[in-house]
């Protein structure tokens, strides 16, 4: 069976994010979105609109050493798709490695309008990204 359009559309996501650059999402993004971080730090809350979340990830993407997202597994419909996730990020001799899950929204015209990244330890990530 072919995988579902909107999983294939957010493994592309993590391909290119894995590439490093910061306007790697700038196409798959809806220019009205909301992305959602999780915990209670300076990242922490909605960016909305597409420029505010791509100078979100201007502002923390360069400051890691390794930025690494692997895919466990994507599952997706016409209007979501979920990716089971573990997180592996260094910085300053620091490690953030952790199981997550993300979910995005996808509007009708294909684009991502909405993410929500759910996360085992939020203490831990915001004191990683401090």
């Amino acid at each position: 069976m072919a995988e579902h359009p909107n999983a294939t559309a957010l493994r592309r996501l993590y391909e290119l994010g894995s590439s490093g650059a910061t306007d790697w999402a700038a196409d798959a993004l809806a220019d009205d979105i909301v992305w959602h971080v999780p915990g209670r730090g300076a990242n922490a809350g909605a960016h909305r609109g597409k420029e505010e979340v791509l100078a979100f990830f201007r502002r923390v993407i360069p400051g890691l050493e390794s930025f690494k997202i692997e895919v466990h597994d994507v599952v997706a419909n016409d209007t979501h798709a979920v990716a089971l996730v573990r997180y592996d990020h260094r910085r300053e001799g620091r490690a953030f490695s952790q199981l997550g899950a993300e979910v995005c929204h996808f509007d009708d015209a294909g684009k991502v309008s909405a993410f929500w990244a759910l996360i085992d330890d939020t203490s831990a990530f915001d004191e990683f990204f401090a």
